[in-house]
């Protein structure tokens, strides 16, 4: 068990690098950070983006 979480926290890791490194952004967790990056390059988040969000094809 003790193997799945250290894999699992150096991946979390190794993406959220990869996301600093695309993005330019100091925090990718931050939904406010990430909401203007999205829509500053093209993209709108008009339905929310949240863990309590629903899925619209679910």
């Amino acid at each position: 068990m003790d193997q799945a979480i250290e894999s699992d926290s150096l991946y979390e890791e190794r993406l959220v690098r990869e996301v600093k490194e695309i993005t330019g952004l100091e925090n990718p967790n931050s939904l406010a950070q990430l909401k203007s990056w999205l829509a500053d390059n093209g993209l709108e988040t008009s339905y929310g983006m949240s863990k309590k969000s629903k899925c619209l094809s679910c």
